[in-house]
C-alpha cells in the first residue's frame, strides 16, 4: 500500500513541531542601580561591570549594589569605555582617563586631549581611537600616552 505524500509531509511537520526546542522567554530584572541619572555605556573588565553615567563611573559585581569609582577623574561626566593594552579607558568632557586596577583609580591618558570633550572611544587591538565633539578623531598606539 502506497502512503500519500501529503500524509508523509504532515507526519514530518508534526514531528518537527514536537521535537523542536521550546521557545526561551528571557526575563529582564531591574537591578538596584546605578541610581541618579542615565547610563551611557557599560564595560565588563573580567571582574566587575562598569557603567558610564552622568554622575561618574559606577561599578558592580552582579547588579545588587553599585559604588562610585571616580578617584582621579577631573570630570564625572563619563561617556564611553574601551579596553586596550591592559587598561580600561573612559572618555569624559575633560579628556580621556585610564585605569589598570579595575577602575578603582584613574589617571589622565596623555595630555593632548586634556580639556577636550571626548564623546566616544573604540579600540582595535592595541590602537585606541577617540572621537571628540568638534575637534576631530584622535589615535593612540601607546596606551594613551600620546594622541
Amino acid at each position: 500500500m502506497k502512503i500519500p505524500r501529503i500524509l508523509i509531509w504532515a507526519a514530518l511537520l508534526y514531528l518537527c513541531w514536537e521535537l523542536a526546542p521550546a521557545p526561551v522567554n528571557a526575563q529582564w530584572q531591574k537591578t538596584n542601580g546605578p541610581s541618579g541619572g542615565y547610563v551611557r555605556f557599560f564595560i565588563f573588565d573580567g571582574t566587575s561591570v562598569l557603567a558610564a553615567t552622568g554622575g561618574g563611573i559606577r561599578a558592580t559585581d552582579n547588579g545588587d549594589a553599585w559604588s562610585f569609582r571616580n578617584a582621579g577623574l577631573s570630570s564625572h561626566d563619563a561617556k564611553s569605555f574601551a579596553s586596550a593594552s591592559g587598561y580600561i579607558f573612559v572618555s569624559t568632557d575633560e579628556g580621556v582617563f585610564r585605569s589598570n586596577d579595575h577602575g578603582a583609580t584613574w589617571e589622565r591618558a596623555g595630555s593632548a586631549l586634556e580639556g577636550t570633550y571626548v564623546k566616544t572611544l573604540v579600540s582595535c587591538g592595541d590602537t585606541l581611537f577617540a572621537g571628540t565633539y568638534l575637534s576631530g578623531i584622535y589615535r593612540s598606539t601607546d596606551s594613551g600616552a600620546t594622541w
